[in-house]
């Protein structure tokens, strides 16, 4: 799609000068303002709204931000289908025990494991969020601030420690994809695959890549696109021989391909997933809804086959035992959704925003 260029010294030069103007410094302003709020919010719901205690209710167990035993058997237990999503599992409940030695409350909206909860996932926000919001010349960023934001808070309605991250370096991935640094895409893929499985949707967005790039030789796009698929099926062996787990929630840990359950099995009737389906497939439509967009053939092209895509997302979720009531598992196949509805149109401009 796009190709990477390096910045010139014109074009630093004018960022420079974007940035020191009057204007460029009430940008960069509101741009801190946004983000700080963003991550307010997150902080807010996991201190005030503490979702996961709710969740812990109703199914009856102890709140894995409330008990270091709860999270210990539930993320760091070898065989579960939790434990290779290994990176995010430690990186949280290393820094809660960093935090316990320092800090003790009686309080359990205190407890170490929700305030690293709530150190990390901001700061894995700010990731997600940072190419488009700082670097990308493409995009009307807050646009994709705000859209970012709404697919993260509607997934917020329980804990899991891989979540927020391979959401982050996910959107990384695609960003540099759409920019058309595919190294950096690829690095991100491997990245995504350390905190969560996500890293597949990478592949796929390779190979629709792949498909509708006219401007580079077929064996190099398909080169591209056998590169990521082997990369992610050798991590993903890898990780689960030093991090063994269940290949799905399931009882007995193994897929089922039941493509009558996946398409009629009572599961897709339950109140929750008709919710979750419907403010799910807001976004794709909500896409295709604002026009032909962005001006690049091989960029709209791309955005379009991944809105369209949304219904095979759902039967294949379905046959992989996927929870579809659960929103966050529907946050990869949205992305790109919100990527869309930042870039620009045909005959837009976005206006030169300052490199803060």
């Amino acid at each position: 799609m796009n190709s990477s260029m390096p910045p010139t010294r014109t074009a630093e030069s004018g960022d420079k000068q974007m940035t020191d103007s009057p204007a460029g410094k009430r940008e960069c302003a509101e741009k801190w303002l946004m983000l700080a709020g963003s991550c307010l919010i997150i902080v807010l719901l996991l201190f005030k709204y503490v979702p996961d205690l709710g969740t812990a209710l109703y199914q009856n167990q102890v709140s894995v931000l409330a008990s270091f035993d709860a999270y210990r058997g539930q993320f760091l237990q070898p065989g579960s289908v939790f434990y290779p999503r290994f990176l995010g599992n430690y990186i949280c409940y290393d820094l809660a025990r960093i935090i316990e030695s320092v800090f003790r409350s009686p309080d359990l909206r205190l407890h170490p494991l929700r305030i690293a909860a709530a150190i990390l996932t901001p700061l894995y926000f700010l990731i997600g969020v940072s190419v488009p919001v700082f670097r990308g010349r493409l995009y009307q960023w807050r646009g994709f601030l705000a859209g970012y934001l709404l697919l993260f808070v509607g997934g917020m309605y329980v804990f899991y420690p891989y979540d927020a991250p391979s959401l982050a370096f996910l959107s990384l991935g695609l960003a540099f994809l759409l920019e058309g640094r595919l190294a950096a895409a690829w690095l991100c893929m491997l990245l995504t695959g350390l905190f969560r499985e996500s890293a597949f949707h990478l592949v796929v967005f390779v190979g629709i890549w792949a498909l509708v790039t006219q401007t580079l030789p077929v064996k190099l796009r398909l080169g591209w696109t056998l590169l990521f698929g082997l990369g992610f099926i050798l991590e993903y062996k890898l990780v689960r021989v030093f991090f063994p787990g269940a290949v799905m929630a399931s009882a007995d840990g193994r897929l089922h391909w039941n493509l009558r359950e996946a398409l009629t099995g009572s599961g897709l009737l339950s109140l929750t997933t008709l919710v979750t389906l419907s403010l799910a497939a807001l976004f794709p439509i909500a896409y295709l809804a604002a026009g032909p967009r962005p001006a690049d053939p091989a960029l709209r092209r791309f955005l379009l086959l991944n809105s369209l895509a949304f219904p095979l997302w759902i039967v294949f979720y379905r046959l992989m035992n996927g929870n579809i009531s659960e929103f966050r598992l529907l946050w990869p196949v949205l992305l790109p959704c919100v990527y869309g509805m930042a870039l620009t149109a045909p005959g837009e401009t976005v206006p030169r925003a300052a490199a803060c």
